[in-house]
């Protein structure tokens, strides 16, 4: 089918700091950049100033505030089976309201993450295009069986391989699911000041090694692995008199109380490590620029193994770092042990630190890793992303007047 219309129908509440958040926005934009008219319908009420300045975007397309249910609080009250159910059916009564606006607004293809919102889509016979970063289980799982019945369920595409096969086992057909990854901008990455020139900007010491992690510290699946990154940085090896630095950048502040005890019962020396808030997407690639060694310690959970595509992997590839991530299935689907990142048990503090103090001893190994990061990241940038997602559900774009 061909379009020049789109809209994006999200249930985050912009702007947010949170991962997603950022996806969404950066996909938006990767959209429109392959000519499409992209409209991103939300239920908050930001500025879309507020929302382009707090990403570092220029504004490529246009942002619409959806009507949402006021029923937080009485979930809150309720018991939990109660509160369960009317939180589904809150879902499902938003999802209808912000379906029904967008069909009578018009567009050629509508693409969303909810699938209460594929589903409704599907019942207005909208053409549409799922996008799964998590599984969908239960009611929702029911709910796109339905939905991909209909030939207006153009694709769905998804982070990981186990994504796709969930989506295949609930009853998806296997020809419409594909498999698309996470992407990053690396045009941001490009004009960068050098290793020092960036810790020059962000206050850091130019002379210690510098053991860096540029992410959220926790997500609603739980921690994601910096207390074995802590008691890592408590055996790595001294580098020209000097232990390493740990950085750590993303936030919630509110974390950092736990990791700093974690650090004191383990005696490891507080002046080896920093902790940061979340900072503007701008100043990501200044923070993965300055390390010298960056780390996805993620532990071994069902979400990190099978589900997650963490942005910060394509973010350190588009920097050209030297990785040292955790060894499980999402990630090998981007990472090559020994080629282009060094891959560790998990949850496995020794294996970390030898593994970072190796890269660190051999500046030869890091350099060869980060010139394969550099080159695998030229295979994910978001307007390859959105090119994939349409090219996978039939859609070629019928450039919009105003593009």
């Amino acid at each position: 089918m061909q379009a020049s219309r789109l809209i994006y129908l999200s249930n985050v509440r912009f702007p947010s700091p949170r991962a997603h958040g950022h996806a969404i926005v950066r996909m938006c934009a990767a959209l429109a950049e392959c000519g499409l008219g992209v409209e991103l319908w939300h239920p908050g009420d930001a500025t879309p100033e507020s929302i382009f300045d707090f990403y570092g975007l220029p504004r490529t397309f246009e942002i619409r505030e959806v009507a949402n249910l006021g029923l937080h609080g009485a979930a809150k009250v309720l018991p939990g089976p109660l509160a369960t159910g009317l939180a589904y059916t809150r879902g499902l009564m938003r999802s209808r309201i912000a379906v029904r606006a967008a069909t009578r607004a018009g567009a050629d293809v509508y693409w969303s993450r909810d699938p209460n919102n594929i589903y409704w889509l599907t019942r207005y016979d909208a053409p549409c295009v799922f996008e799964a970063h998590a599984e969908t289980k239960k009611g929702r799982a029911a709910l796109v069986t339905r939905a991909a019945r209909r030939d207006c369920f153009l694709h769905a595409i998804t982070v990981t391989s186990h994504l796709r096969e969930q989506l295949v086992e609930i009853g998806v057909p296997p020809e419409k699911v594909s498999v698309v990854p996470n992407a990053v901008d690396v045009d941001a990455y490009r004009d960068l000041p050098d290793r020092d020139g960036c810790r020059a900007r962000l206050g850091l010491p130019t002379d210690r090694s510098i053991v860096g992690y540029v992410g959220r510290f926790t997500t609603t699946e739980g921690e994601k692995g910096l207390t074995t990154l802590v008691a890592a940085a408590g055996r790595l090896r001294a580098q020209n008199g000097a232990r390493p630095l740990l950085v750590a950048v993303g936030g919630p502040v509110t974390a950092i109380p736990n990791y700093l005890q974690h650090a004191r019962n383990l005696g490891v020396d507080h002046e080896n490590l920093r902790f940061f808030d979340h900072v503007p997407a701008p100043e990501v690639p200044l923070w993965v620029r300055a390390c010298d060694v960056v780390t996805v310690p993620s532990p071994d959970t069902h979400y990190t193994a099978r589900v997650s595509s963490p942005l910060k992997v394509f973010e350190y590839l588009a920097a050209g770092a030297a990785i040292v991530a955790s060894d499980l299935p999402a990630i090998r689907e981007t990472l090559t042990d020994g080629e282009d990142a060094l891959l560790v048990p998990p949850e496995d503090p020794d294996a970390l630190a030898d593994a970072i103090s190796r890269l660190l001893d051999s500046p030869e190994d890091a350099e060869r890793l980060r010139r394969n990061a550099l080159a695998l990241s030229a295979d994910y940038s978001w307007r390859s992303r959105a090119e994939r997602g349409l090219d996978a559900a039939g859609i070629r774009v019928q450039r919009s007047p105003s593009s």
